[in-house]
């Protein structure tokens, strides 16, 4: 059972000139960015909420699914209920990258919406969490002038100790959306959640230059 996540990188594209050119001029700091020819931003951005888990989130998981959560293990019974019919239904929706909050609210998210909330219901959980940075093939897209090129991550979601039963499996399960024959061929390498956070922060700079 898996799930993906789409991370959003504006690309700058420039020309190279194989002339000679002057000596580069020493620049200050602070002439690199004008800070006044920007407005006020539309809204404040934060990583400091990203991974919060709002009432309806504990309601879900206290009152919900907690007789799921008791006969199949924390672990199972989550990831069940990530995709069975009747349960949370999630949707994919690539148009903004949304909290973990926001995402569970509205059931639907793009990829590292969906891994954000998966992530935070896990936490709630008391369960380990690990992040894999994933790669298939570059896709580039377009929005107006910005070139953006897409990646992926998953995340992997252990077992406690408490629900291992007799024969102490504590194997994680990863969750990805992907279809099975690619997540076959995808290669993957561990990263820290101060990078999923930076992630998220870059995908929304990256709405944000695009106007979504």
């Amino acid at each position: 059972m898996r799930m993906s996540s789409t991370f959003l990188a504006p690309i700058a594209a420039c020309l190279l000139a194989a002339c000679a050119s002057a000596p580069p001029v020493a620049m200050h700091a602070e002439n690199l960015l004008a800070d006044s020819a920007f407005g006020a931003p539309a809204e404040s951005v934060t990583t400091d909420d990203v991974l919060s888990v709002s009432e309806p989130m504990r309601h879900y998981l206290n009152v919900d699914i907690a007789s799921q959560l008791h006969a199949k293990g924390a672990q199972t019974g989550l990831i069940e209920a990530l995709y069975q019919k009747g349960q949370l239904k999630l949707e994919y929706d690539a148009a903004t990258t949304k909290t973990a909050a926001q995402a569970f609210d509205a059931r639907s998210g793009n990829c590292l919406s969906l891994v954000l909330m998966t992530a935070a219901l896990a936490h709630e959980l008391k369960l380990p969490v690990h992040y894999q940075s994933a790669y298939l093939e570059e896709i580039w897209s377009r929005a107006g002038s910005l070139l953006f090129a897409s990646g992926h991550i998953n995340v992997s979601v252990g077992r406690r100790l408490i629900d291992a039963g007799t024969n102490r499996d504590l194997s994680p399960l990863t969750v990805d959306f992907l279809p099975q024959q690619d997540i076959r061929r995808m290669r993957t390498h561990d990263i820290g959640e101060h990078t999923v956070l930076a992630m998220y922060a870059n995908n929304r700079a990256a709405e944000a230059l695009a106007g979504l």
